[in-house]
């Protein structure tokens, strides 16, 4: 009975690790929308997305994974599916100069040479959080190209706005570049067809279990028969 109630309980662990983790995948995709309206106005000089000189960034694509950014490589990102990136932002200032309260982060698909010409807007993030002098902070983003605009370049853009102590707002680019939209080729998902093997195969093991749990309790409560001694 002990070994059977152990059974059980890791059959059931497991099972139930493996819903929870997709139930996690799923709702990391989602992310808050914010009314455009909330977008400071910008108010550093020449050029609008340069942010601020004391804040350094560096970008790393974790899906396709690029990793570090390099604006010399040539960058093909799959439409209708997500795409990812870390973004890393430090404040160079020292400790008694400003520090930036860190407001939104947001990309978007530009026709070639038109900037203000917006093919697909991807999600705009609200973020809460405050880069102190010497302070290093890391963001996360995500974004999904059109499957309709597959076999096409187009520029990407994505932004991340902040203000300092004085008011002042910014839009740092954290990436800028021409990228090409390949399209995916539909195939059988892997990842769905492992799941359900397991599953069957947990149920499987979990009647295989009740059904010799209960033929060892039925021998258990048969009589057994008393040989009969031969004078």
């Amino acid at each position: 009975m002990y070994l059977m109630s152990v059974y059980f309980s890791f059959c059931f662990l497991l099972l139930f690790s493996i819903c929870v983790s997709s139930s996690l995948a799923d709702d990391a995709t989602v992310l808050s929308e914010e009314d455009s309206s909330l977008l400071p106005t910008v108010t550093n000089e020449h050029d609008v997305y340069k942010g601020s000189p004391a804040v350094s960034v560096l970008v790393a694509f974790s899906k396709p994974a690029y990793g570090l950014y390099s604006a010399r490589r040539e960058m093909n990102f799959p439409a209708g599916e997500v795409s990812s990136l870390v973004a890393s932002l430090a404040n160079t200032n020292p400790p008694d100069k400003e520090q930036f309260r860190l407001d939104f982060i947001e990309g978007a698909l530009h026709y070639p040479s038109y900037y203000d010409y917006r093919m697909q807007n991807f999600t705009r993030q609200r973020l809460q959080g405050t880069l102190e002098p010497g302070q290093e902070i890391s963001l996360y983003y995500r974004f999904k190209p059109s499957p309709e605009l597959a076999g096409r370049s187009f520029d990407l853009s994505i932004v991340v706005y902040y203000h300092d102590n004085n008011n002042i707002y910014y839009s740092h680019k954290l990436f800028n570049q021409t990228v090409n939209l390949f399209e995916t080729e539909e195939g059988v998902d892997t990842e769905l067809i492992f799941l359900v093997i397991l599953v069957i195969a947990l149920s499987i093991a979990i009647l295989i279990g009740i059904w010799h749990w209960f033929t060892s309790i039925a021998h258990k409560r048969q009589p057994t028969k008393k040989s009969s001694k031969v004078m």
